[in-house]
């Protein structure tokens, strides 16, 4: 509960501020009549109040920039993630049309119209009359009831008429289906055994899949590890392991880190550059289908983050039209085809917009002057409180009230404003990154289990 936390980070510059009161307090003689301003430095706490309202905007206006900077990096990778998702959804419908999949391709009912009266019926269970006399729908309960021969699947002879393309008598067809709900489980399995290819989903969806998951993840490091130097952290993707496995919370994350390296981070907000590489390297980002040697050196060799973003975006973008190119699609137009570069398109923005906000820091002269004055907050709140406060016990807890709230508003506005790298309050992007594997791992699933 106190990691990432910014209240102990207030801690000692409160301690260091009550230290100064009880250091003025009796170091000179404050030992004046009650309502004398003899020994006071100040008669009226409005010049104090000038300074404290000028901090306060300029601290306001920092948290309000880095709480801005957050957002829109949140904003930004969803954005990303929802592009280049749709992208391996897509392409696995278009690929479905293609004809390897002529012999399981479910029949359309664009050229057969009534060919869903007599195999597949719905009846839906409503609640009571609501109000205003509405039916409301307490629960809607789907009933699916699988008309398949027992032959087999129904062919076009044993459904369809030649002549004028209607059904046949739906009495016929109910007369070779059982209702034996066993048989019927039975014969949807092996329905959906007959359409899986026994080496798997096709090649076509294993690189479409792969491509998409190491585009996320060279994404998400580039977002991440600032150190050019650094490696990417990049291994095999495990469909049944559990949501940001590696994520920030992780104890491999800090086992191998040292007492004073842990003190550095969680007490005083440092984390030096050879400590966030091995924090990163403790969260690595996994890739559907491995990373191969040869992509590795081909992303070593794509110096800084834009070049590295844009060779896989190239890799995924030849691999699409070189599939198209080769009917990998059937009888999909190309105007289709391209929702799938503008997609890629929209989500290289949301990735440039992410990567605006990590690589462009905090302007410096707002984070240089909220610091300095800040300091010298925590110096003159002593003297107001020894002007002001008769009781010595008071006086040092209203000045540790007063200093936590604004040192841990600082630190709350340091955390913020750089999104990607302030562990561990930085975005859980393992836990994004896995949540978009299994949305890819769909991309397998095939037709409508009813189709």
């Amino acid at each position: 509960m106190f990691r990432g936390s910014a209240a102990y980070r207030s801690i000692l510059p409160s301690i260091v501020s009550t230290g100064i009161y009880f250091f003025i307090r009796y170091q000179f003689d404050w030992e004046a009549d009650e309502g004398s301003t003899e020994n006071s430095w100040f008669f009226h706490p409005y010049p104090f109040s000038t300074v404290m309202i000028a901090f306060t905007f300029l601290l306001s206006f920092k948290i309000s920039f880095s709480y801005n900077r957050y957002w829109e990096a949140c904003t930004s990778i969803y954005q990303m993630h929802s592009k280049w998702g749709e992208i391996g959804i897509e392409l696995a419908a278009f690929h479905l049309q293609s004809n390897l999949y002529n012999d399981t391709k479910p029949v359309s009912f664009g050229s057969k119209p009534k060919l869903g009266s007599g195999l597949i019926r719905r009846t839906r269970k409503h609640s009571e009359i609501g109000f205003k006399g509405i039916k409301k729908t307490k629960s809607w309960q789907w009933k699916k009831k699988l008309k398949l021969p027992i032959t087999g699947n129904m062919n076009e002879t044993q459904c369809h008429n030649e002549k004028d393309g209607s059904l046949d008598d739906p009495s016929k067809i109910e007369e070779n289906v059982t209702n034996d709900p066993a048989f019927q489980i039975e014969t949807f399995k092996n329905v959906l055994q007959n359409k899986a290819k026994d080496d798997g989903p096709s090649h076509f969806l294993q690189e479409a899949a792969h491509l998409l998951s190491l585009l996320s993840a060279v994404a998400f490091s580039t977002l991440r590890d600032d150190i050019e130097s650094a490696p990417m952290n990049l291994v095999e993707y495990m469909p049944e392991s559990s949501f940001g496995l590696a994520g920030a919370y992780s104890h491999n994350t800090f086992c191998y880190l040292t007492y004073w390296q842990k003190i550095n981070i969680f007490l005083f907000g440092f984390t030096p550059a050879p400590v966030r590489k091995h924090i990163n390297a403790c969260r690595p980002f996994p890739v559907i289908g491995d990373v191969s040697d040869a992509e590795i050196v081909s992303l070593k060799i794509a110096c800084g983050s834009l070049a590295k973003i844009s060779l896989c975006s190239l890799w995924l973008q030849e691999f699409i039209m070189r599939e198209f190119l080769n009917d990998s699609f059937g009888a999909v137009s190309a105007p289709i085809i391209t929702r799938a570069f503008q997609n890629l398109s929209d989500g290289m923005l949301g990735y440039n917009q992410a990567r605006k906000v990590a690589y462009i820091p905090f302007p410096f002269p707002h984070s240089q002057l909220s610091a300095l004055f800040l300091v010298i907050i925590l110096c003159f709140l002593p003297i107001l409180m020894i002007s002001y406060v008769k009781v010595v016990a008071v006086g040092a807890l209203l000045n540790i009230v007063a200093v936590g709230v604004l040192v841990g508003l600082h630190e709350v506005a340091r955390e913020l404003e750089d999104p990607f790298r302030n562990f561990p309050n930085d975005l859980p992007l393992n836990s994004l990154h896995d949540q978009f594997n299994e949305a890819l791992i769909n991309m397998y699933s095939g037709y409508h289990p009813d189709a």
